[in-house]
């Protein structure tokens, strides 16, 4: 049911007197198949009804966007959107249909840690929606490089979850041919502006439940640093919130959009000729703001860093910005360590 009026009704925010607060009835939002967000909540609780679900219920919420909760302003203006809310047991399933790609059981990004009003028929209750841990909004990338004349030749499987795939596809939309190839290519682009998109395959582009995943053949020119018979490779690909500092003199606080996971692992083949020298050692960052890890190790032939990024607060407060700024430091010098082969 939710997805389905995901698919088929097409959401427009539109308000028009008291149509601003009271929500159409289902018929009249099937037979336009376009509503608002009340209208998209009305449809999902009527046809749940239809379907024999029960535990379905019109939810006023507001968005992240309203700074307070409903014991600090107790007025419709604690309010701007409205879901349906499934209640399935001791669980409350957050369905909002305004949002063309989430999946169900994940509450849209702008709604999390914030108040929703439920109406059973009976009584209204207030539940509070979770923030989503990092771990559901991941963005995991799998690279193997070779070295051939200090030329990078590569293959890497980019797999995107939660939010982060919400706001891909959203980006991506349907795009087609060369501006859709572009498109993927600065998703997938790491090393520098020699970076050369081959090929790419996507999978997984209209099923919700599973990770949005692009496999794609790239080369890169001008990226390994040869002095004498040594080799420099740096192989920090992506370096997440690496320009990411606050500016001294800001006051407000700093809202991310949800909590993030970011995995990357890359695994250098050693080239003929060639052995190493010098391997990183591990760095790690664990504070209450964020938790990194740059894992190194050399197996046989294979050189390999694993780097796990975890955002812990999706709120800055003024309090945070120091150690925000100091950690931004620290990860700069960890992603700045590189490999170095020398020539046997």
């Amino acid at each position: 049911i939710f997805y389905w009026v995901k698919d088929n009704i097409k959401y427009i925010a539109f308000e028009n007197g008291y149509e601003g607060f009271i929500p159409r009835e289902a018929a009249l939002v099937n037979e336009r198949k376009f509503g608002d967000c009340k209208d998209m909540a009305s449809i999902i609780s009527a046809m749940a009804k239809y379907a024999g679900v029960s535990n379905v219920y019109l939810a006023w919420i507001g968005t992240r966007n309203i700074p307070y909760s409903f014991s600090e302003v107790a007025t419709p203006s604690t309010t701007d959107h409205m879901i349906a809310v499934y209640k399935k047991g001791a669980e409350y399933i957050f369905l909002d249909a305004t949002d063309q790609e989430t999946a169900y059981g994940l509450p849209s990004a702008f709604i999390q840690d914030k108040e929703a009003l439920l109406y059973n028929g009976d009584k209204y209750q207030i539940v509070k929606v979770p923030i989503t841990p990092p771990a559901k909004n991941s963005i995991n990338d799998s690279v193997v490089i070779n070295i051939n004349n200090e030329k990078i030749t590569g293959s890497g499987w980019l797999q995107i979850t939660g939010y982060n795939r919400t706001n891909t596809l959203g980006q991506l939309g349907d795009a087609t041919n060369k501006t859709r190839f572009e498109m993927i290519k600065s998703l997938v682009l790491k090393g520098n502006n020699k970076f050369t998109l081959n090929d790419y395959c996507e999978a997984n582009l209209k099923d919700r439940d599973k990770a949005y995943e692009v496999g794609y053949d790239f080369d890169i020119d001008n990226y390994i640093v040869k002095v004498d018979k040594e080799l420099y490779l740096n192989l920090a690909f992506d370096k997440y919130y690496e320009k990411s500092n606050l500016e001294k003199d800001r006051e407000a606080n700093y809202d991310f959009d949800y909590l993030n996971q970011y995995i990357s692992s890359v695994s250098c083949v050693i080239p003929k000729g060639y052995e190493v020298k010098y391997v990183p050692k591990n760095f790690e960052i664990d504070n209450e703001l964020i938790k990194v890890q740059l894992v190194y190790q050399l197996q046989g032939n294979t050189v390999s860093m694993k780097a796990t990024l975890e955002t812990k607060k999706i709120m800055l407060e003024k309090k945070d910005f120091a150690l925000w700024n100091e950690t931004v430091k620290k990860l700069k010098s960890g992603y700045s360590e590189t490999i170095i082969l020398k020539e046997k």
